[in-house]
């Protein structure tokens, strides 16, 4: 007989570890035990020495499915007087184990909840060791049930049965519950009145939603704005009460089937709808489809066949008729139409060529959402705050805004958002990391026995970052820093963090940008702890973050196109190409540079940026096609005018500027009503032209935007659509991009390429640059956010190089 001790580090707290050690060690005839501990998982086994050992083996290789090992560290111990394995108690301090993520339900709960012979059925919290929420209920480590939200909630007896089964999936699940023990929903109105609870308040709330109404909806880590998605009126509405004008809504679709009948699906894209993230998802419209019906009272399968074959022109024809009916027409799918199909509301993606879909996460969206239907599904604060998730502020702020709430009484410990990802080039492309995502950490090999570090990131999508050793935890996504209550979020969560993992760093690192409020606070954190600071150019962390998630150590050039970052030079830099090898990064070529008349205000009204660019182009007057657009702009443009040659302007060599520039050329709009409204629109427009290339200058080291925004009015005075003038745009950048990447590279002998910035969230534009460079290894950020989220990884990087 052998006795060892097993300490596991990794994600092995919150995803059913301790009851898989029991089960292996049952199977096995092992004794021991098994326990979280302040780091992780410790074993103690006991057993025949080859026993032993496929312990160990089958330990690493039937690993849980969303557990991760580190570190497995295994020493001979004394034996002891043990008849039986058992999970025991966590010892009684706080931990700093990594824990896992919130999980959609798995397949097991999903029948559960839809039988109705189980005592699950309907029941919105189900969930087991494979599935279920962890971050948002985890309010310390070790995860045990009493340090999560769940310790209000005894389970019942039979509950307690199933956490004390060795055989079944709820072997010591902790939020394990049922609706005779566990939490339950309340519907409400407005001003708080109860209408119903438990399941029948969910059927009432699902009823409001179909005849129109806007509900508020509590989820997994904060509350939701719900609506029919295919009514307009209560689009209208929402969009009216939340004060949000036009930024597209996500549309929960309550089926993959109902999903695929609006939007074209590839297999990666329906991977990542159905993981256990089940983020939303950007995906391409299906451009056109049958909404007609012909009525026919009594149509049998022969006769359906008989008028579809003497259908000539089917957008100008209806047909409707019975289940039998239908059924034959949908065998008809090689006809291309689909039947029955009530469109999109229009508003809820405006100017857009593609939807944000996601399916239901949380066993409760089963009950709530038809199979069969669209729902609006965005966050129900109000534009600029962070995702809202107390019950009392919410009851308080919707107020004016929901219909009705159907809330539940679970606290949230951790809110987060919906995460959004798109693919492009058969790669997952990051936008908003969150729910799903968080806290689980990034392994950095060049982490690796550094102390830890607290990274701020920067303004925009804030994020911030920490390290455990080789392990970076990226922090939700918080929002802008402009609003109070984003910066209130910073400082709570940085210290949640803390807290949560038993972090201390011992430094900072912020942005360069003088004026960052995230590189204000770092400052302040590191004179509060006496620790140092250390400041990393924007650019550079854009692309340490992707050579962090890479492992890349080797020279590469950075082509970071972006809305703004400060330079080394004092002016705003967005459109670089950038030689980089650890902490050392070397700008080889940028786009021109155009002043900002106003500042920050042009960032917001692109149309002061393209009245610089037509004054410089055509200081002795202006095209006909460019009068008419003067004409659109608001009122003021004519002292601005005048004012430009004598104004102190902010230089700016920004990818998103140029982009919002032309744009505006286009009549897109004249300012932002969400970030990157006009850039995203201008992508939109190009979905349905092939470009061709126009003239844009490549001088030295310079990429000069002039002679591209020349090009851009030359078409629009030859009457070329907007839709062509945009889709030649892009394909004109991709080209001069890729013919700047190859001189650069050339020139250093490179042969490694990092794509990033946000504006590489433009699919055309990435995947273009993709393709143009295919002779190269290109890196792109697969598992940080394109944009301003993923900074604070690239800080994280090359702060452990400038601190060696």
């Amino acid at each position: 007989m052998k006795a060892y001790t097993i300490h596991v580090t990794g994600i092995v707290q919150g995803i059913g570890f301790r009851p898989f050690v029991s089960k292996l060690a049952h199977e096995l005839g092992i004794v021991g035990t098994v326990r979280n501990d302040t780091s992780g998982v410790e074993i103690h086994i006991q057993g025949v020495d080859a026993d032993c050992q496929l312990f160990i083996e089958r330990l690493q290789s039937e690993l849980p499915m969303h557990g991760r090992i580190d570190t497995l560290q295994m020493e001979p111990t004394e034996l002891q007087d043990l008849d039986d394995f058992t999970i025991i108690l966590s010892q009684g301090v706080k931990g700093n184990a990594f824990i896992g993520a919130d999980m959609a339900p798995c397949e097991a709960c999903l029948k559960d909840i839809q039988d109705p012979e189980n005592r699950r059925f309907h029941y919105g919290f189900t969930n087991c060791t494979n599935c279920g929420p962890r971050y948002t209920i985890i309010e310390s480590t070790p995860y045990d049930r009493d340090t999560t939200s769940m310790k209000v909630f005894p389970m019942c007896e039979d509950c307690q049965k199933e956490y004390e089964d060795l055989e079944g999936r709820r072997y010591h699940a902790e939020p394990n519950a049922c609706e005779q023990c566990g939490p339950m929903f309340t519907l409400r109105g407005a001003d708080g009145t109860v209408f119903a609870s438990g399941h029948e308040a969910i059927e009432q709330a699902k009823e409001h939603i179909q005849h129109g109404s806007v509900v508020a909806v509590k989820g997994v880590g904060g509350y939701h704005l719900v609506c029919d998605a295919l009514q307009e009126t209560a689009v209208q509405t929402l969009r009216q009460r939340k004060g949000r004008p036009r930024k597209p809504l996500a549309i929960m679709a309550g089926s993959l089937e109902t999903a695929k009948q609006y939007v074209h699906i590839s297999e990666k894209e329906e991977k990542l709808l159905l993981s256990p993230v089940r983020p939303i998802v950007l995906l391409q419209k299906i451009k056109t489809y049958n909404t007609n019906t012909m009525h026919l009272e009594t149509c049998a399968t022969s006769e359906c066949d008989r008028v579809l074959k003497e259908m000539t022109d089917v957008n100008q024809k209806k047909h409707v008729s019975n289940q039998e009916c239908r059924n034959a027409c949908t065998q008809k799918a090689a006809m291309d139409v689909t039947s029955q199909i009530v469109p999109v509301a229009p508003s809820v993606a405006p100017g857009m060529a593609t939807l944000g879909i996601l399916l239901p996460y949380a066993p409760y969206h089963y009950s709530l959402v038809p199979s069969d239907a669209l729902w609006v599904m965005t966050s129900a604060n109000r534009s600029g705050d962070p995702v809202l998730y107390d019950d009392a502020q919410a009851l308080e702020e919707l107020q004016g805004i929901a219909d009705y709430i159907l809330t539940h009484n679970r606290e949230i410990i951790s809110p987060v958002d919906d995460s959004v990802v798109q693919v492009v080039h058969d790669k997952p492309i990051m936008i908003r990391r969150s729910r799903g995502y968080v806290p689980l950490s990034i392994p950095v090999v060049a982490l690796e026995k550094r102390s830890t570090m607290l990274a701020m990131g920067a303004d925009m999508k804030a994020s911030f970052g920490m390290n455990r050793g080789s392990h970076a935890i990226l922090s939700p996504y918080m929002g802008d820093m402009e609003h109070k209550r984003v910066q209130d979020l910073l400082w709570s969560t940085t210290k949640r963090y803390e807290e949560l993992f038993q972090l201390q760093p011992t430094q900072v690192i912020v942005d360069a940008h003088p004026n960052y409020y995230t590189s204000q606070c770092g400052r302040a954190y590191a004179e509060e702890h006496n620790v140092p600071v250390i400041e990393v150019q924007h650019h550079h962390a854009h692309v340490a973050a992707v050579l962090a998630e890479r492992n890349v150590t080797e020279p590469v050039l950075g082509i970071c196109f972006d809305g703004t970052g400060y330079g080394t030079d004092g002016t705003l830099w967005g459109g670089e190409f950038l030689y980089c090898h650890k902490e050392y990064m070397e700008r080889m070529a940028h786009l021109s540079y155009s002043p900002l008349p106003g500042g920050e205000v042009a960032v917001r009204e692109p149309w002061r940026q393209a009245l610089w660019y037509v004054n410089e182009l055509y200081p002795s007057g202006s095209p006909t096609v460019i009068e008419q657009w003067k004409k659109t702009l608001p009122k003021g443009w004519e002292l601005l005018e005048k004012m430009m040659p004598h104004m102190q302007m902010v230089q700016s060599s920004s990818g998103g500027r140029l982009f919002d520039t032309v744009a505006s050329l286009l009549g897109l709009g004249h300012e932002h009503l969400y970030d990157a409204q006009l850039a995203i629109e201008l992508e939109q427009l190009a979905f349905s032209e092939k470009g061709t290339i126009l003239d844009m200058k490549l001088d030295g080291t310079v990429l000069d935007t002039m002679s591209l925004v020349r090009s851009v009015i030359e078409q629009l005075k030859d009457g070329e659509s907007v839709a062509k003038i945009s889709a030649n745009f892009h394909r004109t950048l991709i080209y001069y991009i890729g013919q700047m990447a190859k001189q650069c590279c050339e020139e250093r002998h490179i042969s490694h390429i990092v794509l990033c910035g946000g504006v590489f969230q433009n699919r055309i534009l990435l995947e273009g640059v993709m393709q143009e460079l295919g002779e190269y290894t290109v890196h792109v950020p697969t598992q940080s956010p394109m944009n301003d989220g993923g900074i604070a990884l690239g800080q994280l990087w090359l702060g452990s190089y400038m601190n060696r």
